[in-house]
């Protein structure tokens, strides 16, 4: 997963509607233009018009460049770069002021922000998982599953509540164990992502691609303490976490998730 920036003007009253990033090719500067050709799917694009956020978006295609671009609402943009993408509008996104000084210690040769603090002028630029985090902490409204560094949960769909799954069901090898259901698991992973949800870790990042989706599920309230069968809710009872974090939280005398969670966006 990559990371961008995307300086919004006008145009994006054009672009928006019809859920897509394009930049035409017939202007003289192209390096901060062609990089939306760089694009791969699932990829996080911060949208952002002067002075503030306005959205975030995930990437639903590769970037790629076309001979003649798709009418964009109506609009001939020519030859270009495009490619289809998620969008998640904010209502009140944060302005600059508020996250510009955080980002100039991540400034480099094509990052979206200077070293000064101004934003680089340029369309569609590099920018970084480490920026994101710094914006997120003053977004304060819900943000989709798909978005790493979130830290609030969304709303459950009238499906999603009603989903239950039967777990904790006592058998005897050698010792007791708790059954876990894998629809369970899989519901709860494909809901919030593979992502750590106390330290933000995506392991396929962090280790490279025979890790990507690789992710533990830890029962809020611990199976052990259950001893029972019991429904389990894999939304409101499950949550992905990495294997570091799933044995500190097992560990005798461990804070609540949520404690746990707090000390890593504190730092």
């Amino acid at each position: 997963m990559n990371f961008w920036w995307c300086n919004q003007s006008s145009d994006w009253s054009l672009e928006r509607p019809e859920n897509v990033v394009c930049a035409s090719d017939l202007m003289l500067r192209l390096n901060y233009r062609r990089t939306v050709g760089e694009v791969k799917a699932g990829d996080i694009i911060v949208h952002y018009k002067k002075p503030r956020i306005v959205a975030f978006s995930r990437a639903k295609e590769d970037g790629r460049h076309h001979e003649e671009l798709p009418l964009v609402s109506g609009i001939d943009y020519g030859s270009g770069w495009r490619f289809a993408t998620e969008y998640h509008d904010l209502a009140s996104g944060p302005d600059r002021s508020l996250f510009i000084n955080d980002l100039t210690k991540f400034a480099q040769k094509d990052y979206a922000v200077n070293p000064n603090g101004t934003v680089k002028q340029g369309y569609f630029l590099q920018f970084d998982k480490a920026g994101l985090e710094a914006i997120l902490k003053h977004v304060k409204e819900s943000l989709p599953s798909w978005m790493p560094g979130r830290t609030d949960v969304p709303p459950l769909s009238n499906q999603e509540e009603k989903e239950t799954y039967q777990e904790g069901e006592e058998c005897s090898y050698f010792a007791n164990r708790y059954e876990r259901d894998p629809k369970a698991r899989a519901a709860c992973i494909d809901y919030y992502t593979p992502i750590c949800w106390v330290c933000r870790t995506d392991l396929g990042e962090l280790y490279g691609a025979f890790m990507s989706g690789f992710i533990h599920v830890h029962h809020i309230v611990p199976l052990s303490q259950i001893g029972r069968a019991y429904e389990v809710h894999p939304l409101n009872d499950l949550r992905p976490v990495c294997p570091n974090c799933h044995a500190a939280l097992h560990r005798k005398g461990a804070p609540t998730m949520e404690e746990l969670s707090a000390h890593f966006r504190s730092k």
